[in-house]
Formats: structure tokens, sequence, C-alpha cells
């Protein structure tokens, strides 16, 4: 490699450099990369290979790498995705699921109700006073129609 730096310094420099351009543009691909170049620091220090050996090494981890765990690291790093990893958190389908009347709902009047942390418009055929469970019957813009729970 570079005369006055070792191979296995070079690497870790490379990957360090890899992680700091993963940090200005995130994307989570350049950090699997820096993983590659930070395997290929440790594999240099303790086998002295060649340059075409340190290349494929540093390019099949960083691939490996990023095929394999780039899925697991992504719900770490971004967090769920709407309605897929976490379904209780999917707002467009509250049909059914559960939730508590902050506010007394007087037809033709409304209140609120929460859930999931969420305070939202209610309306209901029925007077149903605060504190009780009721159950969504469907969403019209930012207004839920729920019933009381029988």
């Amino acid at each position: 490699m570079v005369d006055f730096m070792s191979d296995t310094l070079f690497w870790f420099f490379v990957g360090m450099i890899i992680f700091i351009m993963e940090l200005i543009a995130p994307g989570l691909i350049l950090f699997f990369f820096g993983i590659g170049a930070w395997i290929t620091a440790v594999i240099t220090a303790v086998y002295p290979i060649g340059l075409t050996a340190q290349l494929f090494v540093f390019l099949v981890t960083s691939i490996v790498t990023l095929i394999v765990l780039r899925k697991r690291f992504e719900v770490l790093f971004k967090g769920f995705s709407k309605g897929k990893e976490n379904p209780a958190l999917d707002l467009d389908d509250m049909t059914g699921k559960k939730a508590t009347v902050t506010k007394k709902i007087d037809p033709p009047k409304g209140g609120t109700v929460e859930i999931h942390g969420t305070h939202w418009n209610a309306e209901s055929s029925e007077i149903i006073e605060e504190g009780t469970t009721v159950i969504i019957e469907r969403k019209k813009d930012l207004t839920l129609t729920v019933r009381r729970i029988n």
C-alpha cells in the first residue's frame, strides 16, 4: 500500500472516512463498506496478504454484510414504516380498535377519544361518558365514529 502507513492502518482510516461519509449522507449503505474496511484491517493485521486479496476481502465482506444485515439495521435506525412493522400504529385502518373517551360524547355535538396517545374528534349515536372504552367503527377525515363496548 502506501509506504508510510501499514495496510492495517490504511484500511482502518478508509473505514473511518466511509463512516463519516455515512453520517454526512445517510442511506445505510456506506456503513457496511466501513465495516468491510475494518474487517479487512483486522485480517491484514493477522495475515500479511497482497493488495488484490485485500480488495477482494473488502468487497466480499462489504457486500455480504450489506445483503445480510441491512434490513435488520434499517429497523433500528429508521424506526417503523407506517402500518408494516407495527400495525398498532396504522392510523388509516383503526376500525375495530379500542379507544378511551376523554371528553363526553353528546350527540350531535360529539367529543374526543384517545388512541395510541393521540386525541381524536369522535361522534356517536349515543351519549358516552368520559373514561368509557369504545370501539372505533370508522374514520372519516379527522373524526372517528365510535360505539360503546357491550
